[in-house]
């Protein structure tokens, strides 16, 4: 009885171990594609929470793995119409702001609206110093009770709609937080003349040697008719040239703090190009791409983590953690895909 049993288990082992080896492998989907599915898995689940921006950059990411996806360019073609019309409405949102005066809530606008399109140059021109106030003459103006920064630009210029220049040139980022008893300095040029006034005499010109730079587009005018030899264009073109990197660096810092770090280490590395001996920039680009892959390596997408951890090595060489996550990186994408074929 006992030799039958065994012979009996025997026999339905052998039979089993026949039906595994005669059964066909599991098919499964090509490591490149199983990539692209994550990323696009990934858009979908920030497309639910409602982060359309984070969406792209995975519909973005899948792409760089099958550009042909004509479903996955579809989608990005969705989302960017609609990011494109969320730009929009913050940077008119901005631009009403501006006009009333309040700057720093209209920058809070512009940033948002790039941060939506990074390629809105009318957002990124009201974020930037774009000219120079070309005199070092002004009026010194006390203000009196009921007085607006609005009311002294009618009255001193004939047009309410001067005021940025007064704004600008006092360095007041919030038009309406003026208080009485404040001077308050009227900048004049041949471009801006005092009009004259019956009722009263407009105080004496004075002058300052203090180069004020505010970043209005009103003092266009002043350089575009002005003069200029070709020597102080040139200079000109460089100091605007200048004041667009800072005007990225501000934004790309803006986005560090608020630790946007893919966004903020994609906008450093802009900075980086056009002043790579910028220090801080530099500290803060290794900083925001380390950042980045971290989040990465913890969802454990292994290979644009790697990508990110060897981006921080370009900005700091030294990093011994870096290198120490690139080989787990490599060693765990290599088993996570190993497994899967199994």
């Amino acid at each position: 009885m006992k030799r039958f049993l065994i012979s009996a288990l025997i026999l339905v082992l052998l039979g089993f171990m026949a039906g595994c080896a005669g059964a066909p492998p599991t098919s499964e989907p090509p490591p490149f594609d199983t990539i692209k599915q994550q990323y696009l898995a990934r858009a979908a689940q920030s497309e639910g929470k409602g982060d359309l921006v984070e969406a792209r950059k995975f519909i973005k990411l899948a792409l760089t793995v099958e550009p042909g996806d004509a479903s996955a360019q579809a989608s990005l073609a969705r989302i960017e119409t609609i990011l494109a019309d969320d730009a929009q409405r913050h940077y008119e949102a901005g631009m009403q702001l501006r006009e009333n005066g309040n700057y720093i809530p209209a920058r809070r606008e512009f940033l948002t609206a790039l941060r939506l399109k990074p390629d809105f140059t009318d957002a990124y021109k009201m974020l930037t110093d774009k000219t120079h106030v070309v005199t070092k003459k002004f009026i010194m103006h006390t203000v009196k009770p009921g007085e607006s920064i609005s009311k002294l630009a009618q009255q001193y210029y004939g047009d309410y709609k001067k005021y940025p220049v007064i704004a600008a040139f006092n360095g007041i980022s919030d038009a309406t937080d003026i208080r009485v008893g404040q001077e308050i300095r009227i900048p004049v040029n041949e471009s801006l003349k005092p009009v004259e006034s019956e009722e009263e005499t407009s105080p004496p010109v004075q002058e300052t040697y203090e180069l004020q730079e505010p970043s209005d587009d009103e003092f266009f005018a002043f350089v575009e008719n002005g003069n200029q030899t070709p020597s102080e264009a040139l200079k000109e073109r460089e100091t605007q040239e200048q004041d667009q990197v800072k005007g990225y660096r501000d934004y790309a810092m803006e986005l560090f703090q608020q630790q946007r770090y893919d966004e903020a280490a994609s906008e450093l590395d802009k900075v980086l190009q056009a002043a790579p001996d910028d220090l801080e920039v530099r500290e803060h680009a290794y900083k925001a791409h380390y950042e980045s892959a971290m989040r990465l390596f913890k969802e454990k997408d292994y290979l644009a983590a790697r990508d990110g951890f060897k981006q921080s090595l370009i900005y700091k060489n030294d990093c011994q953690t870096c290198h120490s996550y690139i080989k787990q990186c490599e060693g765990l994408f290599k088993e996570l895909h190993y497994r899967n074929g199994m």
